[in-house]
């Protein structure tokens, strides 16, 4: 849901702003579903299922495309 994306996108820049990069781990305590949301786009990019949309947009804040750190 596109609803969703754009919610867990501004979480994203929240933690950026706070973490100074985009490597949410997965077991993230302060909001675990930002890093399974993370990860999600990641393998959406390697799957070529990602648009984009969202590629333009998560690539424009610098997101890390590699593996997730656990």
């Amino acid at each position: 849901c596109l609803t969703d994306w754009n919610l867990r996108f501004q979480q994203l820049l929240v933690y950026k702003e706070e973490i100074v990069d985009c490597q949410v781990p997965l077991g993230f305590s302060p909001n675990p579903q930002l890093g399974k949301w993370t990860y999600r786009q990641q393998r959406s990019n390697k799957l070529k299922k990602l648009t984009k949309e969202r590629w333009e947009k998560l690539n424009s804040i610098r997101f890390d495309w590699g593996e997730q750190p656990s």
